[in-house]
């Protein structure tokens, strides 16, 4: 149990094809049970608790493509350049829209929001598809060892040692 929460909030170490798909349907069923708790009004979409609760996914889902991005012997630091990417690119086609067709079309359910939303998010689903899809290393490199049968490895400390949990 230890170890398990250890691999959700360190983004150090590797997490292979197996273990992203087992943190991703994880994350999958903690969204669902929040929206189950959200459906029935015990909580409301802006109280400071379901701020937090989502703030924890957020950064647990971080957490699992920068393990991925390890497996992939890439930086966490391209997730921070995806972000940038998709906000310049969000930014432009809104501009693109409002300056040639008018801030009308902006409007949700109208064309022009459907082609903002799918130009912006297309990205997304293209670099989430390739996370979940792409073979990893398979020996180690600079981010640890091969994961394991769990789909997970431990992180490596600057001497080049595995940091095991306890």
């Amino acid at each position: 149990m230890i170890r398990t929460a250890y691999w959700l909030v360190d983004p150090r170490g590797r997490v292979n094809r197996y273990g992203l798909i087992i943190l991703a349907a994880g994350l999958l069923l903690l969204q669902a049970a929040l929206g189950t708790v959200l459906a029935t009004g015990l909580l409301a979409v802006s109280d400071p608790i379901t701020v937090a609760i989502k703030a924890v996914f957020f950064y647990m889902a971080i957490v699992a493509a920068a393990k991925r991005l390890h497996d992939l012997n890439r930086s966490a630091f391209w997730i921070l350049g995806a972000a940038v990417g998709i906000a310049v690119m969000t930014i432009a086609v809104a501009a693109l829209l409002v300056f040639t067709v008018g801030p009308q079309h902006l409007v949700p359910g109208s064309t022009g929001y459907v082609v903002a939303l799918l130009s912006t998010m297309g990205p997304v689903l293209v670099a989430t598809l390739w996370l979940h899809a792409a073979r990893g290393d398979d020996g180690a490199n600079r981010f640890g060892p091969p994961p394991g049968a769990s789909g997970f490895s431990d992180p490596i400390n600057r001497d080049g040692d595995n940091l095991a949990c306890a």
